[in-house]
C-alpha cells in the first residue's frame, strides 16, 4: 500500500514538472507581467515626421548600420568600440548615447521548436517586439500563433521593465522608417528614442539623452538614413 502511494506521488509529481516545463515555453502573460504596473496602459501618440537637420549645418555619425546627423556645434564625441558601436555625444549640456540594438533571439525560449515552426505561418518579425510596446495595452487580444504569442508577450515584459515611468511617449512614421521616443526616468538617461526600419527584422537604432528638449531630439532622428543610401 505504501509503494503504491509512492508511486501515485512520483507520477503526480512529474506531470506536475512537465505541466510547469510545458508552460515555460513563453514569457508571462501581459495580465502577469504588466500587474500594477501603470505603464503597461500607454499607447504613444503619433506625430508628424519633423524636418532634418541642414547638412550644412551637421556633422554625420555612422556605425555602419545607420547614419545619424548632430548639429556640427557638438562639444565632445567619445567612441566606444565593439560588437555594436557606441558613441556618446556632448551637445549643449547634454548627453546623447547613440548605439544599436538587437532584439532577443527566439532561440531563448525553452520551447524554441514550437515557436519556429509557427513562425513559419506568420508574417511578423522580432523587431515588432517594438510596434507592440508602443501600440498595444492590456485591452488588445493577444495572438493564437505561438511565434506571434512569443513575441506579444516579450514586449509587454520590457514594456514593463523599461518603459514602468514612461511619459509623452510618441511615434513618428516616414516611408519605411519608424521612432518611438518617450521620457524615462533612469539614473543615465531621461528619454529613450527608438529608430526602426521595416527592412532591417531585428536591429533598431537607440538615442538616449540625458534631458535634451524634444525638438533636439526630432532634428536628430529625423535625419537618419541607411548607409550609401544618402
Amino acid at each position: 500500500m505504501i509503494r503504491t502511494m509512492l508511486i501515485l506521488l512520483c507520477i503526480i509529481f512529474l506531470v506536475s514538472v512537465n505541466n510547469s516545463c510545458a508552460n515555460e515555453d513563453l514569457p508571462p502573460p501581459p495580465s502577469k507581467s504588466c500587474l500594477e504596473v501603470p505603464a503597461c496602459a500607454f499607447k504613444a501618440k503619433k506625430k508628424t515626421w519633423p524636418s532634418e537637420i541642414p547638412s550644412t549645418n551637421s556633422v554625420k555619425f555612422s556605425n555602419l548600420m545607420f547614419d545619424l546627423l548632430f548639429p556640427k556645434d557638438i562639444n565632445k564625441v567619445s567612441i566606444v568600440w565593439g560588437k555594436l558601436t557606441l558613441y556618446a555625444v556632448a551637445l549643449d549640456k547634454n548627453q546623447f548615447f547613440v548605439g544599436v540594438e538587437e532584439v532577443p533571439p527566439t532561440e531563448t525560449s525553452t520551447n524554441y521548436k514550437a515557436i519556429k515552426k509557427a513562425k513559419k505561418n506568420s508574417a511578423w518579425k522580432p523587431i515588432d517586439i517594438i510596434k507592440i510596446i508602443f501600440n498595444n495595452d492590456l485591452k488588445d487580444t493577444e495572438p493564437s500563433n505561438a511565434y506571434e504569442r512569443y513575441l506579444w508577450r516579450t514586449a509587454f515584459l520590457h514594456k514593463s521593465i523599461q518603459y514602468n515611468t514612461a511619459s509623452e511617449v510618441y511615434m513618428y512614421s516616414s516611408g519605411l522608417w519608424n521612432v518611438y521616443t518617450a521620457k524615462v526616468n533612469e539614473v543615465t538617461h531621461k528619454r529613450l528614442t527608438i529608430v526602426t526600419h521595416d527592412s532591417i527584422p531585428d536591429r533598431y537604432l537607440t538615442i538616449r539623452d540625458t534631458g535634451a528638449n524634444l525638438d533636439t531630439i526630432e532634428r536628430i532622428f529625423s535625419s537618419v538614413s541607411l548607409p550609401n543610401n544618402d
